[in-house]
């Protein structure tokens, strides 16, 4: 058990530093990732840049519209719609608004972008629509709240003017959320302003899908510490600029003890199952004793050994008169009483059908026959008729420079000379 217990500390010990140094070496990997996503977005933001530049523009009366550029009434806009406040030229921006949407759920999950939208002085998209936008777009005008929101030049200026905001709750719909958003000019003025509405949790589920792909374990964390690195958003300012990224020790923990466990498990399994099959090779299947076949394997050439040869009395006669079950459970019985004295240094063999052989180290003669007189005494298996069963013993130890097969030779007479002067006892020679 102590054993089993500290091999399953060291696994963990091992697993840990493993997955640490797995996740080292893949921060520099993630942290550029986390970059190129946000560059993903900017980039397909700027084909949808490049496209407003060369949108066509209708005129439009004021009122609520679907993307396609029908007018609309019920608000019903699952696909996206288009708020126009006054009379005015309304750029055509369903094919790009959908196309934009499209590119961005490609490498972001839907249920995390709340809202695409495009705001120009007298107009603004959505995608998707929801119905607060009708009474925002009547108490504010978005273009303008999204210029002082943001500090947007309503001149071009070389410096980039894309932003990425901080986490923020929305006040109408108390989501909270993180916003990119582009500025787009036409001749050098402000003419619409991208946002793109992403909900808190985007950069967790983007961290949660990194690490399922590459078998990592990274958390988004509060306080930096030795196990964490700051990550740079791009396009971000002063304490916005870091996200700080650290080991799930949970999960790491969860991880390294679940591998521990499966693989004590499995070594817990292959050493049963090695016991078990080796069992029903070396083992006799009715008595659970050694077979006499494998004898040699352990003993052919072993020295200063004692033995104690034996043999039950008048088995067959057990056999005809109470039957050959009755036989076996007196085996069995006396099998089990002799196993107790299996050891690494005790065996004990089914030497032949009711006779048994046991095997120990060196001992006295007088410590050899007080062994062999405890076997036989405590043999207390009554027949069927009140006749207690009775066992015949032989015992001699291994001469110097003799093989243990003479010493058996010599155990079996004394067997011969026990049994020829009246069973039930126990002789030296």
């Amino acid at each position: 058990m102590k054993k089993s217990i500290i091999r399953f500390l060291s696994l963990n010990i091992i697993f840990v530093l493993c997955m640490i140094l797995y996740n080292y070496v893949h921060i520099n990997m993630i942290e550029y990732d986390i970059k190129n996503h946000y560059d993903r977005i900017i980039s397909a933001s700027n084909e949808f840049y490049q496209h407003y530049l060369n949108t066509e523009v209708e005129n439009k009366e004021p009122g609520i519209y679907t993307l396609s550029g029908e007018k609309h009434r019920d608000y019903d806009l699952s696909q996206g719609g288009f708020i126009v406040s006054e009379k005015s030229d309304v750029p055509n921006l369903n094919k790009y608004i959908n196309l934009l949407y499209k590119d961005l759920t490609s490498f972001i999950d839907k249920d995390k972008i709340k809202t695409l939208s495009v705001v120009t002085p007298t107009a603004s998209f959505f995608l998707p629509f929801y119905p607060e936008y009708v009474d925002l777009d009547e108490k504010f005008n978005l273009f303008d709240v999204a210029i002082e929101k943001v500090k947007i030049n309503k001149k071009y200026s070389t410096v980039h003017n894309i932003t990425i905001t901080h986490d923020y709750i929305e006040r109408y719909s108390n989501d909270h959320l993180r916003s990119i958003i582009m500025p787009v000019y036409v001749e050098k003025k402000l003419q619409a302003i991208l946002m793109i509405d992403l909900k808190f949790g985007h950069m967790e589920n983007y961290i949660k899908n990194y690490n399922a792909e590459n078998l990592t374990q990274y958390e988004r964390r509060n306080q930096h510490n030795f196990f964490t690195r700051y990550i740079t958003i791009p396009y971000t300012k002063n304490k916005l600029s870091n996200k700080v990224i650290g080991l799930n020790w949970s999960k790491i923990l969860s991880i390294s003890l679940s591998l521990a466990f499966v693989i004590e498990l499995i070594i817990h399994l292959s050493v049963f199952i090695k016991k078990s099959l080796l069992s029903l090779i070396i083992k006799d299947s009715m008595t659970g004793c050694y077979r006499r076949n494998i004898f040699d394997f352990y003993y052919k050439n072993k020295s200063n050994k004692s033995l104690i040869l034996l043999d039950i009395d008048h088995f067959k006669r057990i056999n005809d008169q109470y039957g050959h079950d009755e036989g076996d459970k007196v085996i069995k019985y006396l099998a089990k009483n002799l196993n107790q004295l299996n050891s690494n240094s005790t065996r004990v063999f089914r030497w032949g059908g009711e006779e048994f052989l046991i095997v120990l180290p060196k001992l006295s003669k007088k410590a050899l026959l007080n062994k062999a007189e405890s076997i036989r005494t405590n043999l207390d298996y009554t027949l069927q008729d009140g006749s207690r069963v009775t066992i015949s013993l032989g015992v001699t130890e291994q001469k110097r420079e003799e093989s243990i097969f003479q010493a058996i030779y010599r155990a079996d007479i004394a067997l011969y000379q026990s049994k020829y002067q009246g069973r039930n006892k126990s002789m030296y020679l």
